[in-house]
């Protein structure tokens, strides 16, 4: 005898969903993996780029603390009498813009090339800071022949 509780609490059609959502859940495992795969992925790749983007910063920042240094050096020197020739005040600026290089090259970041292209990048504006200098030597030296 068939009493209410011993029929079945669910119908065939529901059953069938039940059964298309599990094999729904089967299929769709691999994909929710390589969802989040990809996340993962994405995550380092977007953290990388951050990361080298703060190094690019560090090293923006060490170029800018170099060029204002190498800006104070300039602006406290003296012209004295007896002067030195153009030509040798051209080789102390060359050395000059080396010594700084040299000092910055200890503490620029990143990878070999980003370092080279940051040491690069230092070398040009203190180079570029040289020509007014050595505009404003020549002057000082005509002042003193005429």
């Amino acid at each position: 005898m068939l009493t209410l509780d011993t029929l079945p609490t669910c119908s065939l059609a529901e059953k069938d969903i039940h059964n298309l959502k599990r094999v729904g859940e089967t299929y769709t495992a691999p994909l929710d993996l390589k969802v989040s795969q990809l996340g993962r992925m994405w995550f380092h790749i977007r953290m990388g780029f951050e990361r080298q983007m703060a190094l690019l910063q560090a090293n923006r920042d060490l170029i800018s603390t170099g060029v204002k240094e190498f800006n104070v050096l300039l602006n406290q020197q003296v012209f004295t009498d007896p002067p030195i020739s153009e030509e040798a005040m051209v080789t102390v600026l060359d050395d000059w813009v080396n010594f700084y290089t040299n000092y910055y090259r200890q503490h620029v970041v990143g990878e070999e090339q980003e370092r080279d292209r940051a040491l690069q990048e230092l070398r040009q504006q203190l180079s570029t800071l040289c020509a007014p200098f050595l505009d404003k030597y020549r002057a000082f030296l005509k002042s003193l022949s005429a």
